[in-house]
């Protein structure tokens, strides 16, 4: 039941940007798995270029999986890191595309139950809601990170990564000398 309600919103939020059909209508019939931490979503590319919500495919032509932290980052700040693909790399890409670009038109699903006005008011509320708990959620990680490098030393900053590899680095070029020359030595000693 739960599966039907959240398979039919994804549904509905794929059929308000048909924009997309022009860019998938050529992978018609191929199956994408999108991962998204212990979640997984399957959709079909129809004939008319629309995706649609499928349960249990047999198999996908390709395969986009990546973490919660990932998918969350993605739409956050529109970082792709620690996303896996495999299968069909064209249709992922394509497919990726459309993800970051899809929009829930939401001020005409509420306009069809408040009206127009009530609609809109609550969409306006609603996006500016949004875009401060986006700054929030970046405010916070960047506080946690800076508290994770700076008092917590769980973290370590970019420069002093670098700086260690360059002293190991150094090191390894004295303990190389430093064998050369107790090398020469050991054989002069020899001799």
């Amino acid at each position: 039941m739960i599966l039907e309600f959240r398979n039919s919103i994804i549904d509905h939020v794929l059929n308000q940007n048909d924009w997309m059909r022009e860019k998938l209508s050529q992978y018609e019939n191929k199956v994408i798995a999108l991962i998204i931490g212990p979640f997984t979503f399957d959709f079909i590319v129809c004939s008319d270029g629309n995706l649609k919500t499928i349960k249990n495919p047999s198999n996908s032509d390709t395969k986009i999986q990546m973490s919660i932290d990932a998918f969350i980052k993605t739409f956050i700040t529109k970082e792709k890191k620690g996303i896996n693909i495999s299968g069909d790399i064209n249709l992922a890409r394509d497919f990726a595309d459309i993800l970051s670009a899809i929009e829930w038109d939401i001020e005409d699903d509420l306009s069809r139950i408040f009206g127009d006005i009530v609609a809109h008011e609550i969409s306006q509320a609603g996006k500016s809601f949004m875009q401060q708990n986006k700054r929030n959620v970046l405010e916070i990680s960047g506080a946690l990170v800076e508290f994770w490098q700076e008092e917590n030393k769980i973290l370590s900053k970019k420069n002093d990564v670098h700086e260690f590899i360059k002293n190991v680095d150094h090191l390894n070029e004295d303990v190389d000398r430093f064998e050369a020359r107790l090398d020469k030595f050991l054989q002069s000693e020899a001799l």
